[in-house]
């Protein structure tokens, strides 16, 4: 299987629906693992990362599409500026959207983790996106992964 390199400020490549949910129930049980929860809170941990994988993928699409046609749009040498100035806002607006989504996503977990668990689980998601840009042979801005002692676990 070849792997694709990721140009920084570029799309990913898209990813698998069925293969992105497998891998979020898998990241989800290591999580619940990982913080000793009990099943009702593995179960909202669940629902909070289905809803968080599907803002992050609503919000991909839309920023593709977008970057798509202001593309097309400077490759024409196209003249409509009010067109090109609305693309460019609604990049940043779903720019903004995307930044949200973190602090959306902590302040729904803290109805039922404590701090320390939503440390660490900020701390297991930041693993994860590294060794999946990793795997892509993308760059990434992630601290180091000896970030936190050992014991952290």
């Amino acid at each position: 299987q070849r792997q694709q390199r990721v140009a920084p400020g570029r799309d990913a490549p898209a990813v698998n629906p069925v293969q992105a949910e497998v891998l979020m129930e898998r990241f989800a049980q290591r999580v619940a693992q990982a913080l000793h929860l009990d099943g009702g809170q593995a179960r909202r941990l669940q629902r909070e990362l289905q809803t968080s994988r599907r803002e992050r993928a609503s919000i991909a699409a839309r920023t593709r599409d977008v970057r798509r046609e202001l593309n097309q749009l400077i490759q024409q040498g196209s003249v409509d500026e009010g067109r090109i100035g609305q693309l460019l806002d609604e990049l940043l607006d779903l720019q903004a959207q995307a930044a949200m989504i973190p602090i959306d996503e902590q302040r729904r977990l803290s109805a039922f983790l404590s701090p320390l668990q939503r440390a660490r689980y900020l701390y297991l998601r930041q693993r994860l996106v590294r060794q999946a840009l990793d795997r892509q042979g993308a760059r990434t801005d992630v601290p180091p992964r000896d970030d936190l002692p050992r014991d952290f676990f």
